[in-house]
């Protein structure tokens, strides 16, 4: 999963990204600097959890049902 974090300050920060997907909880460290706009990755390194053996797929319309996911972050 990814995220644009930004920090909108004039100043560094240090914070903890927590989030939820597919039921499964993580957070992450994350420190950005001034003004400073990134994408967050995580993954099953930050949360071993979010390893899926069989995940289901997007598909497009025409080749099958698409599969959405729950997550929530802050």
């Amino acid at each position: 999963m990814k995220v644009f974090a930004t920090n909108a300050t004039k100043a560094p920060v240090t914070g903890t990204l927590k989030g939820r997907a597919a039921g499964v909880p993580f957070e992450k460290e994350v420190t950005l600097a001034a003004g400073e706009t990134r994408e967050v990755a995580i993954g099953p390194k930050d949360a071993p959890a979010l390893a899926v053996a069989s995940p289901r797929l997007w598909w497009p319309a025409q080749y099958g049902e698409p599969a959405l996911h729950d997550s929530s972050w802050s």
